[in-house]
């Protein structure tokens, strides 16, 4: 997980370069850190513990940190099955590299960066003066929640599950995210705002051509968060209220179990409402003839209502457009009946089984769900044909009730024969609690 400042609707993070005197010297990035982090203290009613340090940092320093923070919390294997249950799912494009796309994503559109390890915050070299002050408010936020709930270690318990690190992730960009609202909104008349919105069209390119996988849970991270924190789905409306600081210390300490309860925050913040997501599980121990469990993860509802728009109608997202960014949307009516859900990646040498198992509040919800699969189910098998290269006939989809009404189990196989397809399908055993 990275830490970076992201989007605001006060001040859209801009890519403009610097002139030189706006170059800052180390001395006076200090002093404003020091004013900054004071201003943050009498917001937030909490105080820094230690020191934070401050850098101006380059491209090729961000894209190191980015390798760095891969190298401690993935490893290649994660990443190759991670990647090709997206593809598998047509979450992205079978012939697109994403781990590249992302780092292109990510080098376009970052202001800044905070490493948890140092407990130290970089900005761009290239941000104009009055957008490095935004983004210190954003950066500093996260040093401060990161010194009073210390993050990794919570991301550390959280392991290897896509759907809760997502919401985690919420927390702690939504807690940036209105904190440096409202710390612009504080000083408004000193910022250049008309200059901050002027985007760089060219560095914005990336985010145009990247996938809806890559950019909706970025965006959603900083926007739904953002809500959350303020209990409301009604993120657009939430930028310009100040930060709730007994709710942002609530979401550290107890972190919301599901992207569902960031994006209906009832379900996490009235206890009436509460929804906790159902566990389905796998049993892979009687997996054989060289089988293996690649990957087991819960994509949760943000990622579902993702998958179960067609490719078609996800769209693109201008980031230079504040209009773009208002008409984002992190759900539909598809994914709202979510429940719980669990995908599972099995494979032998070029040979992949994905079962993709899921559970609704209704039996209505997972008609629906089973409709809307049902017809991406071509969208799929053309993606398992492709990623099959030399055994397209062997390859395909399949959707299907579970063992009730209300579970919807999805398939995809690529290079797998029907013998082999039945034999892992039987070994891989589901629980639904």
């Amino acid at each position: 997980m990275i830490y970076c400042a992201g989007f605001s609707l006060l001040a859209l993070c801009s890519t403009l370069p610097a002139t030189q005197d706006e170059r800052w010297t180390q001395a006076e990035l200090e002093r404003v850190s020091r004013e900054i982090q004071a201003d943050l203290e009498r917001m937030r009613g909490e105080r820094f513990v230690r020191p934070v340090a401050v850098r101006v940092s380059s491209k090729a320093d961000l894209v190191e940190y980015m390798k760095q923070r891969e190298a401690k919390t993935e490893t290649p294997e994660k990443l190759a099955a991670d990647e090709q249950i997206a593809k598998l799912l047509g979450a992205v494009p079978p012939e697109m590299d994403l781990h590249a796309k992302l780092y292109e994503l990510m080098e376009a559109q970052v202001g800044g960066f905070y490493d948890p390890d140092s407990e130290s915050f970089s900005l761009m070299e290239t941000l104009p003066r009055d957008l490095t002050r935004v983004v210190l408010a954003h950066e500093l936020d996260h040093a401060l929640d990161d010194q009073l709930y210390d993050i990794d270690d919570t991301l550390e318990r959280l392991g290897l599950d896509t759907d809760r690190i997502l919401a985690f992730q919420c927390v702690v960009e939504g807690s940036g995210t209105a904190v440096m609202n409202q710390w612009t909104a504080a000083h408004v008349g000193e910022l250049d705002l008309a200059s901050m919105s002027k985007n760089d069209l060219a560095q914005l390119t990336s985010m145009a051509d990247a996938p809806a996988a890559l950019w909706k849970p970025l965006l959603g991270a900083y926007m739904a968060g953002s809500g959350f924190l303020q209990r409301t789905d009604k993120w657009v409306m939430a930028q310009a209220k100040p930060a709730n600081s007994a709710d942002i210390r609530t979401a550290f300490r107890e972190p919301p179990r599901s992207t569902e309860q960031v994006l209906h925050p009832e379900k996490y913040w009235d206890p009436e409402h509460l929804d906790e997501p159902r566990a389905v599980r796998f049993d892979a121990s009687k997996l054989e003839d060289g089988w293996s469990m690649l990957r087991e993860d819960t994509l949760g509802e943000l990622m579902t209502a993702l998958v179960t728009t067609p490719a078609a109608d996800r769209g693109t997202l201008d980031a230079s457009n504040p209009m773009s960014i208002l008409g984002v949307t992190f759900t539909n009516e598809l994914a709202s009946g979510w429940d719980g859900d669990r995908v599972a990646l099995a494979g032998r040498g070029d040979s992949r089984v994905l079962r993709w198992v899921s559970v609704w509040d209704t039996e209505r919800d997972a008609g629906e769900f089973f409709g809307a699969m049902t017809a991406l189910r071509s969208t799929l098998e053309s993606a398992a044909r492709v990623l099959s290269k030399a055994a397209p006939k062997d390859s395909g989809a399949t959707v299907e009730y579970g063992d009730a009404r209300d579970q919807v189990v999805v398939t995809v196989h690529v290079a797998t024969g029907r013998s082999d397809l039945r034999r892992v399908l039987r070994a891989l055993a589901v629980a639904v609690e």
